[in-house]
């Protein structure tokens, strides 16, 4: 057996070395939803956000990312797009139900609010909502 069998996908396939907002190829969404890693903590978070954007009564929602350079910002705000993003919304839900269905709201610093059917909640006010979302890079000028 050679170390390349053990893997799930190609790993002589295209991989970008980093998330770049303006790349709308379809191979690049594609490969940025299905191969999106997530953990608890990135569970968590993304469940948060779409919580507050949707279920928000008063006023506007405004949301500040921050971390390191390398933590994954770009990959999660890329993500909660193709969330909120019509034409990527059902394929993004698809994977993150598969990574919400192995979740444990019970772990210590759990979110006993995400489940399986509050996400699917989520997912149909997505569907029935007028959701704009922009995604821009601020670049150095």
């Amino acid at each position: 057996m050679k170390i390349k069998d053990i893997f799930e996908r190609n790993v002589f396939r295209d991989i970008n070395p980093a998330v770049v907002v303006s790349d709308k190829k379809q191979s690049t969404v594609d490969a940025e939803i299905t191969e999106y890693v997530f953990t608890d903590e990135l569970i968590k978070h993304i469940y948060t956000m779409l919580d507050a954007i949707l279920n928000k009564k008063v006023g506007k929602t405004g949301i500040w990312i921050n971390g390191y350079y390398g933590s994954g910002k770009s990959h999660f705000i890329k993500f909660v797009h193709y969330l909120l993003d019509k034409d990527t919304s059902e394929d993004a839900f698809d994977v993150y139900l598969k990574a919400v269905k192995n979740y444990d709201p019970m772990k210590a610093d759990g979110n006993d609010n995400i489940t399986t059917s509050n996400v699917i909640l989520l997912k149909k006010k997505i569907e029935s909502s007028d959701c704009d979302n922009i995604l821009f890079n601020v670049g150095n000028t």
